[in-house]
């Protein structure tokens, strides 16, 4: 296996879903939202189960590339989740956290079986109603994407990352609202040992910060102009990564990669809202653009060389 190679795939995906539990649990209260109410807190559980048939499964390029034959299998997946908002004038909180487990049901294909995917979030906003008030945002997550290593005990790339915000909302009219503040992301990736040349799942590290502006101005009770800002610094752990698998199928294509640091930024323009009953309109136009430090590779390439 080549971490990061570019493959060309092949496959069909066919799903099932049964989504329930979200919609049709109501509190015995005198309005009609859906979920669990108690005062100014509302709970909504959701379950979605899924049937999945893949031909495909291990992402593998096929004979085509010139590859070995890919593999088909049938999946079920377990899809549980709950929202919880807390609203008053005070403070608004948002929790959303969802789980997913998928088994497949052929032995052969085993080690695609995962359990442990999960995401979790949570939106803060002090004092929303006043000129000055606070925004705090995080976001967790721990997820895996398969990989053509249908020799690893756990054929998957592992991605754990976090990312954070956090923002002074300020709000000179009823109508306009600005948020100045920042992000960062940290996360990591992991990858089965069998496909490391080091025999280590730590596969590389990324950080990235910067600087995020929004603006909301609401020229009807349902429907506002928004425009947008943020730039970021992206910096890996590791620039220069060692790809060569040690798994049966290897091709001699290279054994390295280049992840180079980064700049990047965007902006946008958009109208978000409910003009009529029935109509809704989300339009965004958006431009951005990423600069990538060349240097960066070249010098770890450098110490990677030296020392060998």
């Amino acid at each position: 296996m080549r971490i990061g190679r570019t493959r060309l795939l092949t496959g069909l995906v066919v799903t099932a879903a049964l989504v329930g539990l979200g919609a049709g649990t109501r509190a015995l209260a005198a309005n009609d939202q859906p979920g669990i109410h108690a005062g100014n807190t509302v709970i909504v559980p959701s379950l979605t189960l899924l049937g999945t048939y893949r031909t495909n499964v291990y992402l593998q390029e096929g004979p085509a590339g010139g590859g070995l034959p890919v593999i088909p299998g049938f999946a079920i997946s377990a899809n549980p989740g709950v929202e919880v908002t807390f609203d008053s004038t005070q403070a608004r909180f948002k929790l959303n956290a969802d789980y997913l487990a998928r088994k497949y049901l052929s032995k052969e294909i085993s080690n695609l079986d995962r359990f442990k995917d999960f995401r979790i979030g949570a939106k803060l906003d002090l004092l929303p109603s006043k000129v000055v008030g606070v925004r705090l945002n995080n976001q967790f997550m721990l997820m895996g994407r398969e990989t053509e290593a249908y020799y690893a005990e756990d054929a998957y790339l592992t991605e754990t990352r976090n990312t954070a915000l956090g923002q002074l909302m300020i709000r000179p009219g009823s109508s306009l609202e600005l948020g100045l503040g920042g992000t960062v992301d940290l996360t990591d990736y992991d990858a089965p040992e069998s496909t490391n040349y080091l025999r280590t799942p730590n596969l590389n590290n990324r950080i990235s910060y910067g600087p995020r502006i929004d603006g909301k101005w609401k020229f009807l009770p349902k429907t506002a102009v928004v425009a947008g800002y943020e730039s970021s610094w992206v910096y890996w752990d590791n620039n220069f990564l060692d790809t060569r698998g040690t798994g049966p199928g290897r091709e001699d294509v290279g054994d390295y990669l280049g992840m180079p640091d980064s700049k990047t930024w965007r902006g946008f323009l958009g109208l978000r809202g409910r003009f009529t009953s029935k109509t809704v309109l989300n339009l965004t136009l958006g431009y951005g653009q990423a600069i990538y430090d060349e240097n960066s590779v070249l010098e770890d390439a450098l110490n990677e060389v030296d020392g060998s």
